[in-house]
């Protein structure tokens, strides 16, 4: 019988018993797909299962059917206390087919399985950072459930200065609110106030060259006031401001809320021809700003 062709493991290129199933050396899985011998030409490794060689194009030849497997482990395999040995026993997952790629040159068994990695690990960066913000999102809590009335069952709060007729139980709305009916700058209705500041018994009088301009003004704000700022202003006949001037009612006092005090402006009579006048509160200072300790 002819000598019988060396058949070496794919994975760690040692010569086995042509018809092992387990590399006994590796332990990897032996198939015609994992088995190799070498080119009688060049020596290179190749699959059992070609004819030629990949790399000279030397026909191979095959080995023959090889004598009954010598189970005795090789050199270096462990065994048990007892003897026994379990190396070719050993499971591993079966090796992924390679394919063929034009030209007739066979890829190497790590290559797909390199590219299904870079693929998954492609498809990781991407969807990573959308999970992780969907994550990081709170779910919004649910909002209170809308009450709906029948027509004709709502109960109706009617309106005021401020707010139109309104359901108390839906918040539907209908019409427009009444508006403040102001009387000496209080509304008779709700007793909002329209200005923070009301002037009332105001005159002018021309004493020489100078005319005199004066009044009480009453403190609407709610809150003591030390200092009230006014701006007097001159119009003419088709009330076109011509002039105006700065003053103060009052500096350093104390002026109390709803309390009222006299205010005078002079100003020089310069020809300047002017009909009408108004006078109205610019700034102010409440006493409690005044008095707060710094920050």
């Amino acid at each position: 019988m002819s000598e019988p062709i060396p058949t070496w493991c794919w994975y760690c290129k040692k010569e086995i018993p042509a018809r092992a199933d387990v590399c006994p050396y590796c332990g990897k899985p032996l198939t015609d797909s994992t088995k190799v011998v070498r080119c009688g030409k060049c020596g290179s490794f190749l699959l059992l299962r070609n004819d030629v060689c990949t790399q000279c194009g030397e026909p191979l030849q095959k080995p023959a059917e090889p004598e009954a497997p010598d189970m005795q482990p090789p050199a270096g395999a462990a065994g048990g206390a007892d003897g026994s040995v379990d190396w070719y026993l050993v499971q591993h997952e079966p090796a992924v087919p390679q394919a063929q790629p034009a030209g007739g040159r066979k890829l190497h068994p790590l290559i797909p399985a390199a590219a299904a990695v870079a693929v998954i690990a492609l498809a990781l960066i991407f969807l990573l950072p959308k999970l992780r913000g969907a994550q990081s999102e709170p779910e919004p809590a649910p909002g209170p459930e809308p009450v709906y009335c029948a027509e004709g069952e709502h109960v109706w709060a009617e309106a005021d200065c401020t707010h139109p007729r309104t359901c108390t139980v839906c918040g539907k709305t209908e019409g427009e609110p009444l508006g403040h009916t102001f009387v000496d700058n209080v509304c008779t209705v709700c007793g909002a106030y329209e200005k923070p500041f009301a002037f009332s018994d105001s005159s002018s009088v021309r004493q020489g060259r100078t005319v005199v301009f004066s009044g009480t003004v009453k403190n609407y704000t709610g809150v003591p006031v030390r200092t009230l700022q006014l701006r007097l202003e001159l119009y003419d006949e088709e009330q076109k401001m011509v002039n105006h001037r700065l003053a103060y009612a009052f500096e350093n006092g104390s002026l109390a809320p709803l309390d009222s005090v006299p205010w005078e402006v002079r100003i020089d009579d310069t020809g300047i021809q002017w009909k009408y006048w108004r006078i109205a509160a610019v700034d102010f200072t409440p006493v409690e700003a005044e008095e707060a300790p710094a920050s």
